[in-house]
């Protein structure tokens, strides 16, 4: 095996950027000040190893797992900015303008000194690819089903499902007294509302998604799970803003974006495989302890904040004698946009009319580790956000208030 590294450059591109004077009527305008940079650059950089006969030993079983790592910058800039500053005194001179293939938002940046920089933020992935790891290390040697978990949990399921049309009930009773009493309606409705979408969520779907789980069962059977295996999850971290950056008289608009997709992996093997319908339907011993926790009341929100039942998965994994991890691996994908554009200055002594260029700056890595599992990746990370990621996560947390707290 061997190491390489590998680039491609376009550019750099320079642009001469010119602050022009003109001092009186007639005068011709002269240079008042001058800034060279670059407006146009793309640069690729990727180090990864070489193997021999690659694809021959993967056909052969060897398993190869190498990092890689890849990276890209650009930058570039639209062009066809003006600018225009006129002095307001009663000879309307001196006058500047703009010229040159340059850049006006580059040269209001520089005046800015250091209050904005038109390199492309750096995204911050850590948390996504602690999620990948920890959910990867969850899902070695799973059932194919979770009958076992379905089978704890039907004592809830009922208790959700008690009067399947009570909550319907309720919910056009408080429609049906809007009329009557408006003051009073509000809260009556919004229970009944919430009680509906619990049944729905927590009674219905649990018991719709194990029918479909039996059925399939029943039509194709149990497959045999290979010796050889593989365990993944995933991770994803994105963010976005804009601003406008003031420094003394000068404005500029800046929105960025950044987005982090992590994936990781986990190759094993498992001693004795078997094929019983009853293991494979998810009756095993190392799951109960998963199960006890799945019962207990509101798990499954604690789960979205900090995920105890991929730390209970995981631990069973590792500490599992008939659990052989071989390889483990990581890859990252992060790119960051950023576009910045001169708005405005203000001077009390000249009118000004201008319209700046955009100057665009992107990054994009990928990077392939290496992992080797440990008791650490079986930490679940913090989440907060996944109490409200979405509309119906939103909708599950607002119900369990109201029906706990009413």
């Amino acid at each position: 095996m061997t190491e390489r590294t590998r680039n491609r450059e376009t550019g750099p591109t320079n642009g001469t950027y010119l602050h022009m004077r003109q001092s009186s009527a007639g005068s011709l305008p002269y240079v008042y000040t001058w800034q060279t940079h670059v407006i146009d650059h793309d640069v690729e950089v990727m180090n990864d190893v070489v193997v021999p006969e690659y694809r021959k030993r993967i056909a052969a079983g060897e398993i190869i797992n190498n990092p890689c790592k890849y990276e890209r910058s650009s930058k570039t800039t639209t062009g066809g900015y003006q600018y225009r500053a006129v002095s307001k005194n009663s000879s309307g001179y001196p006058i500047y303008t703009s010229d040159g293939d340059g850049s006006l938002t580059e040269y209001f940046v520089s005046l800015m000194k250091g209050a904005i920089s038109l390199k492309a933020p750096t995204p911050d992935g850590g948390s996504a690819l602690e999620q990948s790891r920890n959910a990867a290390l969850a899902a070695v040697d799973t059932t194919p089903y979770s009958f076992m978990e379905d089978a704890a949990e039907i004592r809830e399921t009922l208790q959700f499902l008690r009067n399947p049309l009570g909550s319907l009930i309720k919910l056009g009773k408080s429609f049906r007294k809007d009329a009557r009493k408006r003051q009073r309606t509000l809260k009556y409705r919004t229970e009944a509302l919430a009680d509906v979408w619990l049944s729905y969520r927590f009674g219905v779907m649990p018991l719709v998604r194990s029918a479909f789980d039996a059925t399939e069962v029943c039509l194709n059977g149990i497959k045999r799970q290979p010796d050889r295996r593989t365990a993944r999850g995933y991770g994803n971290h994105s963010e976005n803003g804009d601003r406008l950056v003031l420094s003394n008289t000068l404005t500029c608009s800046e929105f960025w974006e950044t987005e982090t997709n992590c994936k990781s992996g986990i190759i094993y093997e498992v001693k004795n495989p078997t094929d019983s319908m009853p293991i494979n339907l998810g009756f095993r011993l190392q799951d109960i302890p998963e199960t006890a926790w799945a019962i207990v009341p509101l798990s499954f929100m604690v789960d979205r904040v900090l995920n105890i039942s991929n730390f209970i998965s995981g631990v069973r994994a590792l500490a599992d004698p008939n659990v052989r991890i071989i390889t483990g691996f990581s890859t990252t994908k992060q790119s960051a946009t950023q576009r910045v554009r001169a708005v405005s200055q203000n001077n009390s002594s000249y009118t000004i009319t201008m319209s700046g260029d955009v100057v665009h700056s992107t990054s994009f890595k990928y990077e392939r580790q290496v992992w080797a599992p440990s008791i650490r990746d079986a930490i679940p990370p913090l989440v907060l956000k996944n109490l409200v990621k979405d509309a119906t996560s939103i909708a599950d947390l607002l119900a369990l208030s109201l029906r706990l707290f009413k």
